[in-house]
C-alpha cells in the first residue's frame, strides 16, 4: 500500500511541471496608445476613462485616453451585456485596464466587454 501511495506521489510531482507548463500566460499589459499594434492579440489595455455614452441602439461606449474622436482605444458594451457589465461612469478620470482580443472597428482598436472580470482598476 504504502508502495502505491509513493508511487503516485512521485507521477504527480513528476507531472507537475508539465502542468505548469500548460497554463496560460496572463495577457500582456499595454497602453491605450499601443492597441492599434496589438490588434488580434489578448492584452490588458491600460489608460484613463475619459467618456462613457450610450448609443442611440443602447450600446455604451468608453472612451480611453481622450475623448472621441481623438481616442486612442474604445471599450465596447453590446446593448445585450449592459444588464451583465456595471455602470463605469464613476471611474470617469481613472485609470482602469481592459482586457480582451483588441479588434478594429472602423479602423480605431477596441474590445468588447462581456463579463465585468474583463475590466478593473489599474494599479
Amino acid at each position: 500500500m504504502r508502495f502505491a501511495a509513493l508511487a503516485f506521489g512521485l507521477a504527480v510531482a513528476a507531472a507537475m511541471p508539465a502542468f505548469a507548463a500548460d497554463a496560460p500566460a496572463a495577457p500582456v499589459r499595454i497602453q491605450a496608445s499601443e492597441a492599434a499594434q496589438h490588434v488580434g492579440e489578448t492584452v490588458t489595455v491600460v489608460g484613463v476613462l475619459t467618456n462613457v455614452h450610450k448609443t442611440p441602439r443602447k450600446a455604451v461606449l468608453w472612451d480611453i485616453g481622450g475623448t472621441y474622436p481623438a481616442n486612442p482605444f474604445t471599450v465596447y458594451v453590446n446593448r445585450n451585456d449592459n444588464d451583465v457589465v456595471p455602470d463605469v461612469s464613476p471611474l470617469i478620470g481613472k485609470t482602469i485596464a481592459v482586457t480582451g482580443i483588441i479588434k478594429l472597428y472602423q479602423n480605431k482598436p477596441e474590445i468588447n466587454v462581456t463579463n465585468p472580470k474583463q475590466v478593473g482598476v489599474a494599479q
